[in-house]
């Protein structure tokens, strides 16, 4: 990238905050977030998620939360993680993503060295980060995801809209730290990241400017959104242009499959192993065609390939479109 370039990209930067703010007064009503449960997609608009987050900000602010404060979250990919996300922003704390593949002594030292004061959890971390709460006189509270007996985001956001605390007045400057993201070092031992409003958000319009993605487009989230590829492009990015996430059920092709299909998912988001997977998954469904089908189709696999390797010519999209409409992954238009 040129210098002149980027400095045209850097003079567009804004915190984290004023970008979803844009978004809100833009596609207010649209959906901003949705996820399968029991059967049917649960929708979340852009008014919606705002709001939801703005008053869980209320609260964190009444609890005690303060500007440069350490808050972690930890869940699968969820729409609560997004709200969870967006308030400890909004009240200029510092979100700390951790793994929720991590046991809990790697989760106990990243608390204890990022010396977070609030964990926002999914219910079944509950009792795990009580456990490491009763160990550090840093970490303060332990608030769940899920409706619960213990203190939980849905009762803290009815709560919160009933006060009066205007989050327009806590300063963020896109210079003011935004994320920590631990990463696992070459010695083994996670190791903090340190990345400011300026860093997130420069990404996010440079990646803008490479792959063209608006607020027609649908994500489907899998990869785990503590990894910054995930939360930087899939999330923030989402937000920047006013798109729609969907959060995927779980891990499973077919479940993935079922849900790019229906939510007509046009953007995701990936690593080998995942499309490694369903790969595997629309292989599978080939072969419960009918004898013909696999004997026109299974051979074009080697054409297709031999073509695009020794001429530069790809012919899959055109030779496979009806295989793609099969499998639910017609409405794709980008995959990295």
């Amino acid at each position: 990238m040129s210098g002149s370039k980027r400095d045209d990209l850097l003079r567009k930067v804004k915190p984290f905050r004023e970008i979803l703010l844009d978004s809100v007064k833009m596609y207010g009503d649209k959906t901003a977030l949705q996820i399968r449960r029991s059967g049917k997609f649960e929708r979340t608009s852009y008014n919606q998620l705002y709001e939801n987050a703005s008053n869980l900000a209320k609260m964190l602010v009444k609890l005690g939360v303060k500007k440069g404060d350490k808050i972690s979250v930890i869940s699968k990919n969820r729409p609560e993680w997004a709200i969870s996300y967006i308030a400890i922003h909004l009240t200029g704390a510092v979100v700390v993503p951790l793994d929720p593949l991590l046991k809990e002594g790697e989760l106990y030292n990243i608390i204890e060295k990022a010396k977070v004061k609030m964990v926002i959890c999914s219910e079944n971390y509950i009792f795990m980060m009580n456990g490491i709460k009763d160990k550090l006189k840093t970490l303060e509270r332990v608030i769940s995801m899920d409706e619960s007996e213990e203190i939980d985001i849905h009762t803290l956001m009815e709560e919160g809209n009933k006060l009066d605390i205007d989050l327009s007045k806590i300063p963020i400057d896109v210079d003011d730290l935004m994320v920590i993201l631990f990463t696992s070092g070459t010695t083994g031992k996670s190791k903090g990241v340190m990345l400011s409003n300026k860093n997130v958000v420069f990404d996010i319009i440079s990646a803008s400017e490479v792959v063209k993605f608006s607020n027609d487009d649908i994500f489907i989230s899998i990869l785990p959104l503590h990894h910054v590829f995930e939360a930087t492009v899939s999330f923030i990015g989402a937000m920047y242009k006013g798109a729609t996430i969907t959060y995927a059920r779980s891990y499973r092709p077919n479940e993935i499959i079922e849900d790019i299909k229906d939510s007509k998912a046009t953007i995701m988001l990936g690593v080998p192993l995942l499309f490694e997977k369903i790969a595997l998954g629309i292989l599978k469904a080939l072969d419960n065609q009918p004898m013909g089908v696999k004997a026109i189709l299974k051979p074009a696999f080697g054409t297709v390939g031999f073509f695009k390797n020794t001429v530069g010519i790809n012919f899959g999209g055109t030779v496979f479109a009806g295989l793609r409409e099969k499998s639910g992954l017609s409405t794709l238009r980008i995959m990295i």
